[in-house]
């Protein structure tokens, strides 16, 4: 399930290379790519917080310790 806050972690990343990038792109496609990034990250987070609280809900097992999603059932 770690998976889950790893895919968060590297769209991060990206997101943070890609600022990088600003003054070497044209304005419209540095926009154009932030904003789908930017999208990535909220899906990403989603996607292991949703994942995270199923698995609770039928496990009955607590996250593992420091792993506490952003939204709660």
């Amino acid at each position: 399930m770690h998976r889950y806050y790893e895919g968060v972690e590297e769209v991060e990343k990206m997101s943070a290379r890609w600022e990088q990038l600003k003054e070497k792109l044209p304005p419209e496609i540095f926009e154009n790519v932030r904003g789908r990034l930017q999208i990535q990250v909220k899906e990403a987070l989603w996607w292991r917080d949703a994942c995270y609280l199923y698995f609770r809900e039928f496990s009955g097992l607590p996250l593992p310790k420091g792993r506490v999603p952003l939204i709660e059932a």
